[in-house]
């Protein structure tokens, strides 16, 4: 899972086709608008409070985290799907271009390594929910470098009341 905060009227782009915008945030309801493909189902969950959508068969976006304007997006895509910024999205479509023209040119946008991204958010968020506490547990999630290990971490955050229940997802 891809987590992405947004804000009113900011873009995710999933792949080179669906674009998931997010239309209105309002309290704990956010309400997204997606353009996809004729062929491609888009399903919304029956439990409003999940706040889940369904594109395809493999495809689901949901609400994280909701934080005054801006919303965390989790979105889960098949490992060959690229998932972006609308902004990054457009900003690599014109390097590509300019590559075609300028086999020569540089990209300026560098590879970021998934896990060290994820390490990131799972610091943040750590910060955020439980403050200066989070110190000892910050440098111990900087050594792990198993993406499905981080992965795990971050999702268990999003339910965790302590800093013990996140220490357990690694030591299980």
């Amino acid at each position: 899972m891809l987590a992405i905060a947004r804000t009113k009227g900011q873009t995710i782009m999933i792949g080179d086709d669906i674009e998931v915008t997010i239309v209105e945030i309002a309290g704990d309801r956010v309400r997204f608008g997606v353009d996809a493909p004729k062929d491609m189902a888009v399903v919304t969950g029956k439990d409003p409070a999940k706040q889940l959508i369904m594109v395809g068969t493999d495809i689901s976006v949901h609400v994280i985290d909701i934080r005054g304007d801006k919303v965390r997006v989790g979105v889960v895509v098949p490992p060959n799907m690229s998932v972006h910024r609308k902004e990054v999205y457009d900003a690599i479509r014109r390097e590509n271009s300019a590559a075609r023209h300028d086999p020569t040119a540089q990209p300026s946008v560098p590879h970021r390594d998934p896990a060290r991204v994820l390490q990131g958010d799972i610091c943040e968020g750590l910060v955020r929910k439980f403050s200066k506490e989070a110190k000892p547990l910050i440098d111990e999630i900087r050594q792990i470098s198993d993406l499905d290990m981080l992965k795990r971490i971050f999702v268990a955050m999003g339910s965790a009341t302590t800093l013990a229940d996140i220490r357990r997802v690694w030591s299980k």
